[in-house]
């Protein structure tokens, strides 16, 4: 070996081309170092170069058999755990109970375990908060993870806590001074709002069956109706022209949504998608079954009038809407200029210098509502004082101001002349107490939220197709109706009347939620 290593060392590597009848070699060739790596396969050819064995770390061989990562599953770790026993209860006559339940860690099912009671060196004693109860078997525990046994040899065990102590987790997993200034959680993250021990299905099992029963298929077959989303239903509503209704189910509570167009989306006085419809809850009064929940009810319920099918919601609801909308826009108050100035903000300049001029006249104008889209607004002032503005309701009977109820624009206008404006302080405070109940009792009617603190995603149109045998939307001319309250799913100014051009209005100010408007605050009424 020594000879070999000596003669291998000594061949001369300038003459070592020519002895080997290589021709010439390229630039980057290094004999140095090819005869470097030949010296030892010459020397040991049959030498042993793998890497010597060595056993995986407990640790790593743990997280290896359950499938789970350091990030995901280490100490202070959130844990959803399923109980196997609650050892207090001995499974055999004669066996004394341990303070402690037996669990299996999701998604891998590794063994773990907690403690029901403080320890005793612990300033607490007794039972640890919600688990002064015997555990069943399969209940859902969510858990924190304090420490990870994985010994060779041994049954790996998760070792948990379910005490929700703010003061023991600070102390076990303090933030290092290096992390502080950039610890920001958001609200989602803040372990301290976070409910350990036991969990209640039966709420998460309500949940869910309503979140099926909202989104449950309908069988429902009429030229208006389309099982189609928020978004998709404005795609739709920008096709058809101004008076259309369309029917759809609600994505959030357990009731029909009519949205009725009442603003054009093309032409001179064009509106966006957005503000060109208003919508009504529409409630179907029948019982909450599963057999009849997929048809239409016998009983609809609109802004607290029953009718019998949406035919009738259409011709006794949205048609009287419509032509009280006509008529209060052909009043000889409606707009300044025989109703060639309808902005709000312009009138309210106007009047501001009418009753700057003449202080002893009552000024007053007829105007669309630019903010609650398809009622009317009343601006007003006397006395060089600061104009205000009244909130004017559009219902199928009439007009409704102040909570009084009139049948003409003009026995309205009369009203207030005489007596309103005298009284406009009370009668101003007793509607905003009128519309807080009326809120309340709409939300009531509503039900819950099936999806309340999730937000819905709403995704790009795809494309349409008839939903019935007739394409279209076949509904006569029809207009803006009361008020809702619906938060996601409302809005629209007036309807284009029969040879009567619809004012363009104004652009809804920044208040309007996406995809509609919400129903009118009180507070905000002046």
């Amino acid at each position: 070996k020594s000879n070999m290593e000596r003669i291998l060392q000594e061949v001369n590597l300038d003459e070592w081309q020519t002895l080997a009848g290589v021709p010439d070699l390229l630039e980057h060739a290094d004999l140095d170092a090819l005869l470097t790596m030949l010296i030892p396969e010459v020397l040991e050819p049959f030498r042993d170069v793998r890497q010597d064995f060595s056993p995986l770390e407990d640790q790593a061989s743990f997280y290896l058999m359950v499938g789970e990562t350091e990030d995901n599953l280490c100490m202070g770790s959130i844990v959803h755990t399923v109980v196997r026993a609650d050892l207090e209860t001995p499974s055999e006559p004669g066996q004394e109970g341990k303070q402690t339940v037996k669990v299996q860690v999701l998604p891998g099912m590794v063994s773990g375990s907690f403690r029901k009671m403080h320890m005793m060196n612990k300033e607490q004693s007794g039972y640890i908060k919600g688990c002064q109860r015997i555990f069943e078997k399969g209940d859902s525990v969510i858990a924190r993870v304090i420490d990870i046994r994985a010994q060779a040899g041994k049954s790996h065990l998760v070792v948990l806590s379910v005490d929700s102590d703010e003061g023991l987790w600070a102390k076990r997993f303090p933030i290092q001074d290096d992390d502080a200034p950039f610890f920001v959680p958001m609200v989602g993250e803040n372990w301290t709002h976070i409910k350990l021990g036991l969990v209640d299905t039966s709420q998460a099992q309500q949940e869910e069956a309503l979140k099926d029963w909202v989104r449950r298929p309908r069988n429902i077959r009429h030229t208006n109706w389309t099982d189609a989303d928020h978004n998709r239903a404005l795609e739709v509503m920008n096709q058809y022209p101004t008076g259309n209704v369309l029917f759809r189910p609600s994505r959030r509570h357990d009731v029909i949504v009519a949205m009725l167009k009442v603003r054009d989306t093309a032409g001179e006085f064009a509106v966006p998608p957005e503000k060109c419809f208003r919508t009504f809850d529409v409630l179907e009064k029948n019982e909450k079954t599963v057999t009849k929940g997929f048809e239409i009810a016998k009983d609809l319920e609109c802004e607290g009038c029953v009718y019998n099918n949406f035919d009738e919601i259409i011709a006794r609801h949205m048609d009287p809407i419509s032509e009280n909308l006509r008529l209060f826009q052909e009043h000889p108050r409606y707009g300044l200029q025989d109703g060639v100035v309808t902005d709000r903000y312009q009138v309210r300049d106007a009047m501001g210098g009418f009753t700057v001029k003449d202080k002893r006249t009552l000024h007053y104008v007829l105007l669309l509502h630019d903010e609650y889209v398809g009622h009317g607004l009343l601006t007003w002032a006397l006395g060089g004082h600061k104009p205000r503005e009244e909130f004017i309701e559009i219902t199928p009977t009439g007009y409704s101001l102040w909570c009084e109820s009139f049948e003409t624009v003009g026995k309205l206008v009369q009203w207030f002349k005489m007596v309103g404006w005298r009284n406009a302080t009370k009668c101003r405070k007793d509607f905003r107490a009128a519309w807080e109940k009326r809120n309340d009792e709409a939300r009531a009617r509503r039900g819950p939220d099936a999806f309340e603190g999730e937000r819905t995603v709403r995704q790009p149109f795809g494309g349409w197709r008839p939903e019935t045998t007739r394409s279209g939307l076949q509904t006569p001319s029809a207009a803006a109706g009361t008020p809702t309250f619906y938060g996601m799913e409302a809005a629209a100014p007036t309807p284009a009347g029969a040879g009567f051009a619809t004012p363009s209005g104004l652009a809804t100010p920044a208040g309007m939620r996406a995809g509609g408007f919400r129903t009118p605050d009180p507070r905000m009424v002046p």
